[in-house]
């Protein structure tokens, strides 16, 4: 029991040096990128009577599919919204890096070779769409989506299945294709018919 907890320890240790580098060399930036949309999106969702007429927020509040904003907007004001976006991106971007490195390590079978792996994606192989510098919905949900691949690689499918079903719910198109990877994995897989 404290083997497991003094890696687990570790492991939380090293996603949180992760996220300390990936925050010196990047940074955050508020109202950028996709918060043109969502920030006025959020607020609407909070107070109903603003933007009124204004067709752009009109059509996302119809046709937005993501749940992270409907949530996030029956438990903050629109004062709370630049604290509210920063927590969750430390937060998402912490979870991020932690499963990455849980499944580099599963990969490599070493933490150093995991850790490195990760800091490369951080300093050298970066891409801008995929670490934004901004919290957005594919930022949360992309926490989820691989915590779902590291259960996958676990071989606890099931759990999988469900932490990629959750993922949906934030980001569909990002969830998509992990969950089709799973399935058509499962359809192979002789003990799972």
């Amino acid at each position: 029991l404290f083997a497991l907890r003094s890696t687990l320890f570790t492991d939380l240790m090293i996603a949180l040096l992760l996220l300390a580098v990936f925050l010196a060399t990047n940074g955050y930036i508020y109202g950028w990128d996709d918060q043109h949309v969502e920030i006025p999106l959020l607020k609407r969702l909070i107070d109903p009577t603003l933007y009124p007429g204004d067709y752009y927020v009109n059509a996302l509040e119809r046709n937005f599919t993501s749940f992270v904003y409907p949530i996030l907007s029956k438990i903050i004001t629109i004062d709370q919204i630049p604290t509210a976006f920063f927590i969750l991106y430390l937060i998402s971007r912490y979870f991020l890096f932690f499963f990455m490195f849980k499944i580099w390590h599963v990969i490599s079978g070493k933490k150093g070779m995991a850790a490195l792996s990760v800091l490369m994606i951080i300093l050298i192989g970066r891409v801008e769409e995929f670490l934004y510098r901004t919290f957005s919905h594919q930022e949360f949900a992309l926490a989820f989506i691989f915590a779902g691949i590291y259960f996958f690689y676990k071989e606890r499918y099931l759990l999988s299945a469900i932490i990629l079903g959750l993922a949906a719910n934030f980001h569909g198109l990002y969830s998509l294709f992990p969950m089709c990877y799973l399935g058509f994995f499962l359809l192979w897989q002789k003990k799972w018919r």
